[in-house]
């Protein structure tokens, strides 16, 4: 495959490019997992268990990249646990009986126990017992983008409930309570900003097995959970750098009364929050001296961004009849080239020479096929922005979202391309659900 790499940027002729639409006729209707397949993201190795081909990869680091610099934003700092642990750290906590048979474990051939992790609470906190011993030296907040597996008695199809799944999770360190609570409200702030980066909205609600955890959820009308919230103050939190906590839905419940009204939503887990107190440090020997005491337990959260899930139901979320719709924020490439016209082959090798050479994350359709084919398969892909040569010194841009074209010269369009500074050219390069999150 011929890709040149420009910074971080991969420039692509879709000739020499790993990726085809999949036209299996039992992937329909509008869900997640058939636009992945259909667009070849993901591929079917075992029940939940999925292989992420180039695409499928390169739009999950595009979100992985929102989730990571949101972290690093509030002071975490990135570290790697590993996705095989020891037991003993688990049966030292009593998580390896309590967390169930979702649990996979192991004795490796010199009789030692082995964890697969879905989770890294333990990991973190014996890395943290090792190279923290002051309570002056809290906060700490480690986060981490880590594979995990979890063997779910029954996962859905596609990456909503996989088995296999690439987490941003973390565990917030802190020398009392308060400190604790504000770890909390940092992390959370994170995340909320994240949505409304995205332009998606989410919630937390109480986990109903856990009165210390919330699950993070994402608002999708493909979500299988049930949920009731105020819209109006939903979106407020959001504006603020916080997430509306939301309840469940169930037969008893009202949405309206005297002064608030509610509304019922549906909406997918793509996160988790406990606030673990002393419980696993206590256990694990996780400790720090204070000036004025003996050494104690620190104070611990967990926060987890299941970022296979979040794809997902952003792709849920962001769709029409045709395909995916991606934001700019985090779509797999920034714009399509494509020649739709043979006769304008040459012109548009130099367009995209000189998107190559300015550093554009563009995929170019360079394919011998008929234009509505490629239409097709552009409209399907979703792209932001799509474009093509008309002349020697024109390029027509379209906006995927509202179907608005524009016509520039070569150089213009280059420079809206390479500085990303569409909204110039179409008003806004937002969508309707982003621009009310502003």
């Amino acid at each position: 495959m011929f890709n040149f790499i420009i910074g971080k940027k991969v420039v692509v002729r879709l000739t020499n490019y790993f990726w085809h639409t999949c036209d299996d006729p039992s992937l329909t209707g509008e869900t997640s997992y058939a636009w992945m397949r259909r667009l070849s993201m993901i591929h079917p190795l075992s029940t939940g268990i999925y292989a992420w081909s180039p695409l499928g990869l390169k739009a999950l680091k595009k979100v992985s990249t929102l989730v990571r610099e949101a972290q690093e934003a509030i002071g975490g700092l990135e570290v790697m646990m590993t996705m095989v642990q020891p037991l003993r750290l688990w049966q030292a906590s009593g998580r390896a009986i309590s967390y169930g048979p979702e649990l996979v474990t192991w004795m490796d051939r010199k009789g030692e126990g082995c964890v697969c992790s879905p989770t890294s609470e333990e990991a973190l906190t014996d890395f943290f017992k090792a190279h923290i011993q002051r309570a002056s030296q809290l906060p700490q907040y480690f986060f981490q983008l880590q594979w995990k597996f979890a063997d779910r008695e029954t996962p859905g199809p596609g990456m909503l409930r996989s088995r296999d799944f690439i987490t941003a999770d973390g565990c917030s360190f802190d020398a009392d309570e308060k400190g604790m609570h504000q770890s909390r409200r940092r992390v959370v702030g994170s995340y909320a900003n994240v949505f409304q980066r995205m332009g998606a909205s989410a919630v937390l609600v109480p986990d109903p097995e856990n009165p210390r955890a919330h699950q993070v959820v994402l608002l999708t009308h493909e979500g299988s959970l049930d949920v009731v919230y105020e819209d109006e103050a939903m979106h407020d939190a959001l504006r603020q750098g916080t997430l509306y906590e939301a309840q469940v839905a169930d037969a008893s419940t009202h949405t309206s009364s005297s002064s608030r009204t509610f509304v019922r939503g549906r909406g997918v887990q793509v996160g988790h929050i406990t606030l673990w107190g002393t419980s696993i440090s206590n256990a694990l020997g996780a400790c720090v001296d204070h000036d004025d005491k003996a050494s104690l337990p620190v104070f611990m959260g967990s926060y987890a961004i299941n970022l296979s899930a979040l794809l997902a139901g952003l792709i849920g979320l962001f769709h029409d009849a045709r395909g995916i719709v991606w934001p700019d924020c985090f779509a797999p490439f920034a714009l399509s080239l494509m020649v739709m016209d043979e006769n304008l082959r040459v012109p548009s090798d130099a367009v995209y020479a000189h998107l190559r050479k300015a550093g554009v994350d563009v995929l170019y359709d360079d394919r011998a096929v008929e234009p509505l084919v490629k239409k097709k398969d552009m409209d399907l892909l979703g792209l932001p922005y799509q474009a093509v040569v008309t002349s020697q010194q024109q390029v027509c841009v379209t906006n995927r979202a509202t179907g608005e074209e524009v016509t520039l010269a070569e150089s213009a369009f280059v420079s809206h391309a390479q500085a990303g500074t569409w909204s110039q050219v179409f008003g806004s390069n937002l969508s309707p659900r982003q621009q009310s999150l502003r």
